[in-house]
């Protein structure tokens, strides 16, 4: 066994750089070899638009994306990099909202709203076959990190044992909230003083276990345990998590906060079309940081360490968009509930500035102390703003440039407020895109899909209890295949399909544990598989990187995985050429579970992992961010099948597939 430690939005990753709003152009975090590297350029309020859309309409837009502003929080090697998804390279896509662009008001979009330029040149519909898609429901979670404050100036005021009672009201009230989101939320409980110390071992949702927790905080041994100073800006940079850097208060002393040690309480958030993690962080505190181990600024980079791009909520009585206020960065959800003697004291601008509400409850009845009726509908409100449910739309195009450097944009017809989406895009030959030449089909990849009756985008892994009638359809081609071009199938089954629409209606009681429906374009040869569930249970899924082929349960022949060449990025030297070295990529991922920062266990039977301290080593497979590389020749050599298991070890679940030559 080899254990990987990883700590990632478990997704395809792809490069997007964010200008919009006032940002700095910035590169991708990924090691994916096609890659994506895109910024995003605000534009103005009012004025008229050199931009014209098919429907002429006065739509605007904004990404989805988590824009991970600093290096010191995402492991990076810059700042304000966008955490999205890769796909293929010349298949481009961006997950967005749209909006009125004078209201700015959530507005239904079709892809005649857009306009995409590549090198200055509009795209032809005919060749690049954009198309503009809902998604349908995400799994949405959100992880909240309770952070109280006991040092004296709190403590000598407000009756602990008060702030105890009615943090377990918040709790109780949130558990029993009518959005799923807030009710399956997951907490840690942190208390401060002088020192910063956890209650819970990491996030749970288990009311006896946080009920426990929030009791210690009347223990005069924790009391005792971290001194009656006040830490505030070193207790939300912790609870935040994530950081690895130095203070740059009243100590330059290296700080490590990321998970560790199995531990998982860091706030971590990512948006795809297949997951939305959110979080938010509440501060019960008097607002007083006596020991200025960070910053208040550091602070304010700690709640924008991942960021929505988003437009500012106040309107001008006009109708317009306030004067200067294009777009702003809107960070993690921070609630800060103030308690104590001294209404007039002054608190800190970590919590001032950065806060997206206070509740100011000093000198009020400090017997009888009551925020969680606020403090949840705050939470609420917040999270509906992040996660933009109802209007996500999927767009995606079909590049017809190959080799060379090239720059797209994607704008609107808006006249009121312009957005437009920028990405420098860098393609070698097909070499130098990773899988060999004869894979690919002349001109336009052509692409087999599973969709809704709306035309919905469909994620890799479907509750049954979500969409249940399934529909076919084939991307990027002009050619339009009958009904009678498509067979289904579910786990290996044959379906018969609607003669009228070609569509499949599957059973609920068809589906256990996990099922793959498959579709095949008979006219074609290809086909495109999802897998189907019934059950909110965790599941892990190991899939073909390239393909996005289910790997769970399979016996795959080694020619229908999809490889690369490693070399293929080197410059060619026709005296010295490289040989090439193809490699499967096997991606994995956890579904209906929290992302969080797990474990893993990779077993292939007598293969060797490439040794990080010795590039010269020989080796069959090594470990990427959401996967592995499992060398070609490895399989070639091995005259039976390999059996690959991958397990995450925190959750107890596995995904296990056969390679056979």
């Amino acid at each position: 066994m080899n254990l990987i430690r990883i700590v990632t939005i478990s997704l395809f990753t792809l490069a997007l750089i964010a200008c919009g709003g006032g940002g700095s152009p910035v590169k991708d975090s990924s090691n994916d070899s096609a890659t994506d590297n895109n910024s995003t350029d605000g534009g103005t309020a009012g004025g008229s638009s050199d931009v014209t859309s098919v429907s002429g309409r006065n739509i605007t837009f904004l990404p989805l994306s988590i824009l991970e502003t600093s290096q010191e929080y995402s492991g990076s090697s810059e700042d304000n990099v966008f955490i999205t998804e890769r796909f293929f390279p010349f298949i481009h896509g961006v997950l967005l909202s749209t909006f009125n662009a004078k209201t700015l008001e959530l507005q239904e979009a079709t892809i005649d709203d857009f306009v995409i330029t590549e090198d200055d040149q509009l795209l032809d519909s005919n060749e690049s076959f954009p198309i503009l898609q809902k998604v349908g429901a995400i799994p949405t979670y959100l992880h909240s990190a309770i952070v109280i404050d006991v040092s004296n100036s709190v403590k000598d005021s407000v009756e602990l044992s008060n702030i105890a009672s009615e943090t377990k009201s918040l709790i109780a009230l949130m558990q029993g909230s009518d959005d799923p989101v807030i009710a399956n939320q997951r907490f840690t409980i942190w208390v401060f003083a002088g020192r910063v110390k956890e209650l819970t071992s990491g996030f749970t949702e288990v009311k006896t276990v946080l009920d426990a927790a929030l009791d210690q905080i009347t223990n005069p041994n924790l009391i005792n345990e971290i001194s009656s100073s006040s830490s505030l800006n070193e207790a939300i940079v912790e609870a935040v998590g994530r950081f690895d850097g130095n203070g740059e208060g009243a100590s330059d002393t290296p700080f490590l906060f990321r998970d560790r040690n199995g531990i998982n309480n860091d706030l971590i958030e990512g948006v795809s079309t297949d997951r939305i993690q959110l979080s938010s962080l509440i501060v019960i505190t008097s607002g007083d940081d006596t020991l200025g181990v960070f910053s208040n600024e550091q602070v304010k980079v700690a709640i924008e360490s991942q960021s929505q791009v988003v437009f500012p909520s106040q309107i001008s009585s006009a109708g317009g968009i306030e004067a200067g206020s294009i777009t702003k960065n809107f960070g993690k959800p921070f609630i800060a509930v103030l308690v104590g003697k001294d209404k007039n004291r002054e608190i800190e601008a970590s919590v001032s500035s950065n806060a997206s509400n206070i509740l100011d409850l000093r000198d009020s009845n400090l017997t009888q102390l009551r925020f969680a009726d606020k403090v949840a509908g705050f939470q609420k409100s917040l999270i509906e703003l992040r996660k933009r449910e109802g209007d996500r739309y999927f767009l995606r195009y079909a590049s017809p440039f190959r080799q060379g450097s090239h720059e797209r944009i994607i704008k609107t017809g808006a006249v009121d407020v312009n957005y437009s989406l920028t990405a420098p895009i860098e393609i070698g030959d097909f070499q130098n895109i990773g899988m060999p030449s004869e894979e690919y089909f002349p001109g336009i990849i052509s692409s087999v899909e599973i969709t809704t009756e709306r035309n919905e985008y469909l994620q890799n892994l479907i509750n049954i209890n979500n969409t249940n009638i399934f529909y076919p359809a084939t991307r990027w081609t002009k050619t339009v295949f009958a009904n009678t071009d498509y067979s289904w199938s579910l786990n290996g089954t044959p379906l018969g399909s609607d003669p009228i629409t070609g569509a499949v209606t599957v059973a609920q009681s068809a589906v256990t544990g996990i099922s793959t429906l498959s579709l095949t374009n008979n006219a074609l040869g290809e086909t495109k598989s999802i897998q189907l569930t019934s059950t909110t249970d965790s599941i892990f899924l190991a899939f073909d990187g390239l393909t996005g082929f289910p790997l769970n349960g399979q016996t795959i022949a080694r020619d229908d995985l999809g490889y690369i060449d490693l070399n293929a990025s080197e410059p060619v030297d026709p005296d010295n050429p490289v040989a090439p070295e193809y490699v499967f990529q096997i991606k994995y991922q956890d579904y209906n579970v929290p992302l969080e920062s797990y474990a893993y266990e990779l077993d292939i039977p007598s293969a060797i992992e490439k040794d990080p301290n010795d590039d010269a080593a020989a080796y069959d497979f090594n470990s990427i961010i959401g996967g592995f590389q499992i060398k070609k020749s490895f399989i070639d050599n091995i005259a039976g099948p390999v059996i690959v298991t991958v397990k995450n070890t925190a959750l107890n679940t596995e995904a296990v597939f056969t390679i056979i030559r």
